[in-house]
């Protein structure tokens, strides 16, 4: 049982890894310095991992240049109103190179950022599983 339990990890591991290295190179096609792509992809794979795992503390610059302090997730069991949100009928968009959605608890809502913003961590409080 534990081999297994550490193959998936092993596989879960390989793949956010893929996953990073996918968006890096993405960030490089579309103009974006070798070595900023890096750490913004590991920056993303960073936030995106945290707010899976808890409520998430963070800020990051909005498109009109102010700043936003936001308290997100995308870890079920932490907030009834994402845990009961159902997807409506809309129209299919592409999905845009940088661009990462997350449960605003505050706003209780979807909320976006852009990775190439200034992106800052400031807590994270990881769901029990109890």
């Amino acid at each position: 049982m534990k081999k297994r339990k550490n193959a998936i990890r092993r596989e879960d591991s390989l793949l956010l890894k893929r996953w990073t290295l996918d968006l890096a190179n993405a960030l490089i096609d579309e103009g974006c310095r070798r070595t900023k792509a890096f750490v913004l992809a590991h920056k993303a794979r960073t936030v995106l991992g945290l707010l899976g795992l808890g409520v998430v503390t963070f800020e990051y610059e909005k498109k009109d240049g102010t700043m936003r302090r936001a308290r997100g997730t995308l870890c079920k069991g932490v907030c009834r109103e994402y845990d009961d949100y159902v997807v409506k009928g809309r129209k299919k968009t592409e999905p845009k190179l940088g661009l990462f959605s997350y449960w605003d608890l505050d706003a209780n809502g979807f909320r976006s950022f852009d990775i190439r913003k200034n992106v800052t961590v400031i807590q994270t409080v990881i769901k029990s599983n109890e």
